[in-house]
C-alpha cells in the first residue's frame, strides 16, 4: 500500500507558505501530519515504512533522529525522502502489486502493477466504522464546538466588528 501525505503549498513567495493541512485520508491511515510524507505498508510482512524529509530546523523546529518519529507514528521504519532512498526501497519489490489512491503521484519509478480502486473502496468502508473511544471523542469535539458557538452569539451584541467577533470564537 502506497500512501502521500500533503505538500506545502507557496504563496508565490519563497518565505510564505499556505498553512499547511494535511492530506485528510493520509491523516486518517497514519496519524502523520507533518508535510511531504509517503508512507509504505508491506502487506505481506505487515512493515511500514514512512519516508519523510528532514525538517529544517531554522523555519520548523528541531529535527529528531528517524527512530523517535518511528516511535511516535507507530510505524516499522523511517527513512529519508530522497530519490536513491525511494529507488533502492522499492527495487525490493519489483513486481509487487501497488495499492494507492487515485490522487497519487508516484516518485519513483515502478515496474509492477498500480490498483487505484481497492484502496479507496477500503478506506471509505473503514471510515463508516467508530470505536467507542471515536464516538467519544467526537461528541467532546461537539460540545466544545457548541459551547464557542453559543458564546460567540451571546457576546455579539457587544462587539462591533466581524473580525472581534472571530477573535473571541478562536479564544
Amino acid at each position: 500500500v502506497f500512501l502521500q501525505g500533503a505538500t506545502v503549498l507557496s504563496t508565490g513567495n519563497s518565505d510564505a507558505h499556505y498553512p499547511f493541512v494535511q492530506d485528510s485520508s493520509f491523516q486518517y491511515l497514519s496519524g502523520v501530519d507533518l508535510p511531504d510524507c509517503l508512507l509504505f505498508v508491506d502487506l505481506v510482512s505487515s512493515n511500514s515504512t514512512l519516508f519523510m524529509s528532514q525538517v529544517d530546523p531554522v523555519w520548523a523546529g528541531r529535527d529528531y533522529p528517524l527512530e523517535h518519529w518511528a516511535r511516535l507514528f507507530g510505524v516499522t521504519a523511517v527513512r529519508r525522502l530522497t530519490s536513491e532512498d525511494l529507488g533502492a526501497f522499492f527495487a525490493e519489490f519489483p513486481d509487487a502489486p501497488l495499492f494507492a489512491l487515485e490522487k497519487a503521484t508516484i516518485p519513483f519509478e515502478w515496474t509492477g502493477a498500480v490498483d487505484t480502486e481497492v484502496l479507496a473502496g477500503k478506506l471509505l468502508e473503514s471510515r463508516l466504522i467508530k470505536t467507542p473511544e471515536e464516538i467519544a471523542l467526537m461528541s467532546l469535539i461537539i460540545d466544545i464546538s457548541a459551547d464557542a458557538h453559543v458564546g460567540a452569539m451571546r457576546d455579539m451584541r457587544q462587539l462591533q466588528s466581524e473580525y472581534a467577533s472571530e477573535a473571541l470564537f478562536l479564544d
